[in-house]
């Protein structure tokens, strides 16, 4: 699957997941992020497909990088992640987290 796709695929699960629970990320930096990642896309390549100068998006994968930190926005990454990988995953939000009420 080329680039743009890969990345396109991910800006899907990204921002369908952190509209509901994201803490604070944007979605454009954990769709680039999980391109990287999860997907192994060259930087190079994503900065050429979005637009943007490769240092601009390795800074964007730097701040996910840090805010993994974070358990329930680790555990929400960990689950786009898998779907990303896997489209035939359960979908990121199908998973109980932190984040719901509990009954």
């Amino acid at each position: 699957m080329p680039a743009a796709e890969h990345l396109q695929s991910c800006r899907l699960l990204t921002g369908q997941a952190l509209s509901c629970e994201g803490r604070g990320l944007r979605a454009e930096d954990a769709a680039l992020y999980l391109a990287h990642v999860a997907l192994g896309e060259p930087l190079r390549r994503l900065a050429a497909v979005s637009g943007r100068h490769p240092s601009t998006v390795l800074r964007a994968v730097r701040r996910v990088e840090q805010r993994r930190d974070d358990p329930l926005l680790d555990d929400l990454l960990t689950r786009i992640e898998a779907v990303a990988r896997d489209p035939g995953a359960p979908a990121p939000l199908a998973k109980e987290s932190a984040l719901s009420p509990s009954v």
